[in-house]
């Protein structure tokens, strides 16, 4: 996802504005302080509608879901969001940003699955457990590796090696993705099974 960060520009025109009438206008007078502010106040909301700003690129965010136990595993969610975005950062491989893109959306997915449905916070163990920290020490290893002022074969293959686990590992995530909404599914069909038993019985 992506934020946008305001300009401080605006805010420096402002400055310098002020400061600018300051030096050829008497102050001390109620006047001339109020064409001051008015100009300063002008300028900075002009300043504002040149300079926009711009936009960049912030970590999925995970919020909570209201079950104790749940949100505690979604706090380490967070952080590893957090950290999972902070290694996109670092990277120099489009192809790895890429992996990293599509690992946060699948992860933000299961998350904001757990926070409607806290219920099922308990099927993330293996997810959390596992699959989560692994990514996140693979891609840690990563970076660090091209780091490296030297390239040898043997790290080489080794950075290979992860871009290929990692496409496994993005599997994994969409497979644990797949089974809360299997999950879910099949909860429903019990509910209407259920309704559809209760209403026979009722002669409905």
């Amino acid at each position: 996802m992506t934020k946008r960060v305001k300009s401080l520009v605006p805010i420096y025109l402002t400055g310098v504005a002020f400061a600018a009438y300051a030096i050829f206008a008497p102050m001390y007078t109620f006047l001339h302080l109020a064409i001051a502010l008015l100009i300063a106040i002008s300028i900075y909301f002009l300043g504002n509608l040149v300079f926009r700003g711009k936009k960049v690129e912030a970590p999925m965010e995970v919020g909570k879901s209201g079950d104790s136990a749940t949100d505690k595993m979604l706090n380490a969610g967070r952080e590893g969001m957090q950290k999972m975005h902070d290694l996109k950062q670092q990277t120099r491989s489009g192809e790895l940003k890429q992996q990293i893109w599509r690992l946060e959306q699948i992860a933000a997915d299961i998350f904001k699955f757990v926070i409607d449905n806290p219920d099922k916070g308990r099927k993330l163990h293996t997810f959390m457990d596992y699959y989560f920290p692994t990514t996140l020490k693979f891609l840690e290893h990563y970076v660090q590796l091209e780091q490296n002022r030297v390239q040898v074969e043997n790290t080489q293959t080794t950075m290979a090696n992860i871009k290929e686990s990692l496409a496994q590992i993005q599997q994994a995530f969409e497979h644990q993705l797949d089974i809360l909404h299997k999950d879910s599914a099949l909860d429903i069909r019990t509910d209407i099974a259920v309704l559809e038993n209760i209403m026979k019985q009722a002669g409905i």
